[in-house]
């Protein structure tokens, strides 16, 4: 009975981190990808804190890895695929267009997005079943590629223009001369409305999920500076 109400706490963080998944796809689809980017934020929160805690009340069950994996599937497998393929789908100006009528090539590209979701059953999957992965993760955790594709929107966000209408040529250069855009700012907006880097980007991200590349994990056996140097200092950087 204690065991049970115990992994309430845990398995409640991974459940709220599967509920900011389904949030993120429901914004993504209403025209909202900077809020779908913030669920992949605020869900990355609850699924560290869910494993936290649950090593911190030594709560241990077969329902709370597979709760876990079912949720990250959502959040950070299906969520980032949707973001990308509507990004993908701007990039294109296929946006306001119905499935339906677009271009078969064009379809090709925004597609690709949805690797991400496929690798990530495939990385899950794995993961559940490999001993080697108990302290340390071999490619790269299926969070860190969410995070990446969830910045896009709000990098262009950012620049205080319509991200649902790709602008390129001559309005891109006067856009940039009536923000006062750097260089880099300019390349940054033209590359983010690109088809072919996002679709590359895309890819990569769905591979690096399966590579077989050891990779460092917060995983904490214990909470000492001694065994965990490494992994405090990581964080001690990520939060700066």
């Amino acid at each position: 009975m204690n065991f049970n109400l115990k992994s309430i706490i845990p398995n409640g963080l991974t459940v709220l981190n599967l509920l900011c998944g389904c949030l993120g796809i429901v914004f993504a689809f209403k025209g909202e990808l900077h809020w779908s980017s913030y669920c992949i934020g605020t869900a990355v929160v609850f699924d560290f804190f869910d494993g936290f805690t649950a090593r911190l009340l030594k709560v241990n069950g077969e329902l709370g890895k597979q709760l876990d994996s079912l949720a990250d599937m959502v959040t950070f497998g299906v969520l980032p695929s949707v973001i990308l393929f509507q990004m993908i789908s701007i990039a294109t100006e296929d946006y306001f267009t119905s499935i339906a009528n677009r271009q078969i090539s064009n379809l090709f590209f925004q597609f690709s997005a949805f690797l991400i979701a496929a690798f990530s059953a495939l990385r899950l999957a794995k993961f559940n079943i490999d001993t080697n992965q108990s302290d340390k993760f071999i490619g790269m955790p299926t969070p860190a590629g969410a995070i990446f594709i969830g910045s896009l929107p709000l990098i262009l966000s950012s620049f205080n223009v319509n991200m649902y209408v790709p602008i390129a040529g001559k309005a891109l250069s006067a856009t940039a001369n009536l923000y006062y855009w750097s260089p880099v700012e300019f390349y940054t907006i033209s590359t983010l409305q690109n088809k072919w880097f996002l679709t590359v980007a895309g890819i990569i991200d769905a591979l690096l999920l399966v590579a077989p590349i050891e990779m460092i994990a917060l995983k904490f056996k214990n909470y000492s500076w001694k065994d965990n140097k490494l992994k405090y200092s990581f964080l001690a950087v990520s939060t700066i």
